[in-house]
């Protein structure tokens, strides 16, 4: 200063980033670990991290707080990294819905950047053929063949019939949902989230 001069040492901006290869996740029926998204730090040091989930049947939101310990697990991972940046902190996400980066708060307590674009949790899609109680069948009888469909519509559905090895027929049904089916993944905008249909 008594030179005329003020050197300015400005650090590059934190940011926070979930999932940024915007990969759609299925959950499994009865999983208890769930499937693990991943979280990146660049240039922070984590105080906070509240991530948000939109139920894919109520639409109600919840908001979910990382535990001081896996905070400091990420703080030290960070410092421990000659970049500053981060190895993927994995988020288990235990429910289907659709996921957000809520909240990111630094080291000072101020808001750290971070990206908001949704990460979609889906149950995986289920097929089975149900067939009636009684095995018995003669000429031209009907089969009385069902199929339970287990997903999140829109589902596109592919079936085969092979009767003793020949004649096979492919069947497909697109855009199976029930009638009057609001989805979950279109957005108030209109705009339909970039999830394909489901295949079965």
């Amino acid at each position: 200063l008594i030179m005329g001069k003020q050197i300015i040492n400005i650090l590059p901006e934190g940011s926070a980033v979930l999932n940024p290869d915007h990969t759609p996740y299925c959950l499994p029926a009865k999983s208890k670990q769930g499937v693990q998204l991943p979280l990146y730090f660049n240039s922070t040091l984590p105080a906070q991290i509240e991530l948000s989930r939109i139920d894919l049947d109520t639409g109600k939101e919840e908001i979910h707080r990382v535990s001081p310990r896996d905070i400091n697990k990420i703080v030290k991972a960070i410092r421990d990294h000659p970049s500053g940046i981060s190895a993927p902190y994995s988020f288990a996400a235990t429910k289907p819905g659709i996921y957000r980066l809520h909240k990111v708060l630094d080291e000072y307590k101020l808001e750290v950047q971070r990206r908001t674009k949704a990460t979609y949790v889906v149950p995986c899609p289920l097929a089975k053929i149900k067939t009636a109680d009684s095995s018995t069948r003669c000429i031209r009888d009907l089969s009385n063949l069902s199929l339970d469909v287990t997903g999140t519509p829109p589902l596109k559905i592919m079936y085969s019939q092979t009767v003793n090895g020949k004649n096979e027929k492919k069947f497909h049904i697109q855009s199976l949902q029930p009638d009057g089916f609001a989805s979950p993944l279109i957005g108030s905008g209109g705009a339909t989230a970039e999830l394909p249909a489901d295949d079965v």
